[in-house]
């Protein structure tokens, strides 16, 4: 859940930017965000008022880590639009090359 939602702060639809960056996150990392905090008040206070986000990987390819950064802006209105990560995400897959040949060696 978005900061500014569990705050109760004026929100638009770029919370749901946030959420789909955190999916997009644990999809990547195989990971939990969040994990091992231990309260409401600990998410509260670490996430919300803090600005703790998810270790974005640098082995990860840079438009890939500057799409989640971005995803996880504390100024919600800094979010992208859902129509920048599509073109993100659409040139990212048209960067990689599968060879069907090679995928199971």
């Amino acid at each position: 859940m978005a900061p500014e939602v569990v705050l109760s702060s004026r929100y638009n639809h770029k919370s749901e930017v946030y959420s789909f960056g955190l999916i997009l996150w644990e999809m990547l990392s195989h990971e939990r965000p969040y994990e091992g905090f231990h309260s409401t008040e600990d998410f509260e206070r670490r996430v919300c008022r803090a600005g703790v986000r998810p270790h974005v990987n640098e082995a990860w390819c840079p438009l890939l880590q500057d799409l989640l950064r971005s995803t996880f802006d504390q100024d919600f209105t800094s979010r992208p639009d859902f129509e920048l990560i599509v073109d993100d995400l659409q040139t990212l897959v048209a960067g990689v090359s599968f060879n069907p040949a090679s995928a199971f060696s």
